[in-house]
């Protein structure tokens, strides 16, 4: 699988302001993401979810788990490199013992 360095997300509080509603993480939780944590990106107006697989400071590499729906180069078990300050949600998956789903992604879309 290829790896794919991205830096076309979306911002999550310029998002915010313009969808006041919209929910993101306060970015003093996105300094505690860890490997094994799962983290809600956007990019071309969809949502998707990436699991964490390594973090340098800021930088995170995050794993593609389920189909993308935003025209991106990347697919299923390709490595994505960004930045946390593109996340909008932070989910540890082993307090809950799940893992987020595509329709859970589909259904926070800004209307």
């Amino acid at each position: 699988m290829a790896t794919y360095v991205v830096s076309d997300l979306t911002d999550p509080h310029e998002l915010k302001r313009q969808y006041p509603n919209i929910h993101i993480i306060q970015d003093l939780y996105k300094q505690n993401v860890e490997v094994g944590h799962y983290v809600k990106l956007r990019r071309n107006g969809a949502y998707f979810w990436v699991h964490i697989k390594e973090k340098d400071g800021t930088t995170l590499t995050g794993e593609i788990y389920h189909p993308l729906s935003c025209n991106a180069p990347f697919t299923i078990g390709d490595y994505i490199i960004f930045e946390v300050c593109y996340a909008f949600d932070i989910y540890d998956a082993r307090i809950f013992n799940l893992y987020p789903r595509s329709d859970q992604v589909n259904s926070m879309l800004p209307q």
